[in-house]
């Protein structure tokens, strides 16, 4: 008799372990999904707050940006349009030469692109009918501009030698003339690439990096949607 009282209670000492075991294993699973959400939706909000998303307005940056847009329309026609293309940008990235970034100039959030930054010379050269960008003696391949884009008037180089803001050097050359600015540390040069509709450092002089919300990292058209877009720039 006392063999078998030892044998029972032997029983249902291992049938609770296998329940503790089984409970203890459970509350590891349950552990282990909190913390693989609780991690997405840390990763989650971490990159909503980096990478943020804007629409293009206007026709300034034409033709990389908005080419369904047309020319002459009102701000109300911009602003309203559905022919807005978008862009991510990373806000911990101010960009560098030829970048796409979104910045505020004025109270205003605009997207231009950066021609020069601090240190550099920048040179507005008359080639003819053409007018050409020169950053320390190098002509800028600007490959993204429609050849409308480049065949800025006189009205441009007048503009641009106004400046208030920055030392603007005009000289004469064999084929035309030019103008030449130090751009100061701590700021960028930035331009729409639609030069001739753009209201850009052309017109305002160069402005502080701090004003930079972030670089265009990725864009999409008006009529896709986010995943479709980035579908579409990956394959």
């Amino acid at each position: 008799m006392n063999n078998c009282g030892l044998n029972w209670e032997f029983d249902i000492n291992f049938s609770n372990k296998g329940q503790n075991k089984k409970k203890f294993d459970l509350t590891i699973f349950i552990n282990i999904i909190l913390i693989i959400i609780l991690t997405f939706m840390i990763a989650f909000l971490s990159l909503s707050l980096i990478f943020l998303k804007y629409e293009v307005i206007g026709i300034s940056m034409q033709p990389t940006y908005n080419i369904e847009l047309e020319v002459g329309k009102d701000d109300e026609y911009y602003i309203n349009s559905i022919y807005k293309d978008k862009v991510i940008i990373n806000s911990l990235n101010k960009g560098t030469n030829s970048d796409i970034v979104v910045l505020n100039v004025d109270d205003e959030v605009v997207i231009k692109r950066i021609i020069a930054t601090g240190g550099q010379t920048l040179t507005l050269k008359q080639e003819g009918n053409y007018y050409f960008f020169y950053v320390d003696g190098v002509k800028l391949e600007e490959s993204y501009l429609g050849e409308k884009s480049l065949l800025m008037d006189n009205d441009y180089f007048d503009k641009f030698i106004l400046l208030e803001h920055n030392k603007i050097i005009v000289e004469p050359t064999s084929l035309g003339k030019q103008a030449t600015l130090v751009i100061p540390d701590g700021e960028i040069f930035v331009l729409g690439d639609n030069r001739t509709f753009s209201k850009d450092s052309h017109i305002y002089g160069s402005v502080k990096i701090e004003n930079v919300l972030g670089k265009v990292v990725f864009s999409y058209k008006y009529n896709e949607s986010f995943l479709s877009g980035l579908l579409n720039y990956l394959f």
